[in-house]
């Protein structure tokens, strides 16, 4: 009981280290100035470098004796990003129809 516990709150630690990790990355890939590209496509590259970033650290695990790879690790991660992406979205479309109404 303890062990099921303990293995949903792990996935919830990749969920929101995911999530703060795509944040940060789409906050920083939209204000910078050096690539167009990343500036007029935050969402879509932070989603490609977070996944990209727990797809190699769970991969790499395989190396490792005593470490597995975890596809709910996996999953965990990307649904972090995703619902982080969304929420963004989301909120830059309400704040643009708020914005519209004053």
């Amino acid at each position: 009981m303890l062990r099921k516990k303990l293995a949903y709150l792990d996935k919830l630690q990749h969920l929101g280290a995911y999530a703060i990790l795509t944040f940060i990355l789409y906050f920083a890939l939209k204000f910078q100035n050096r690539f167009w590209l990343l500036k007029e496509h935050p969402a879509s590259f932070a989603f490609i470098f977070a996944f990209s970033i727990g797809f190699l650290i769970e991969f790499n695990q395989i190396l490792l004796p005593s470490r597995t790879f975890n596809k709910y690790d996996l999953l965990a991660n990307t649904l972090g990003s995703t619902l982080t992406i969304l929420i963004i979205k989301f909120s830059v479309k309400i704040f643009k129809v708020i914005k519209e109404s004053i």
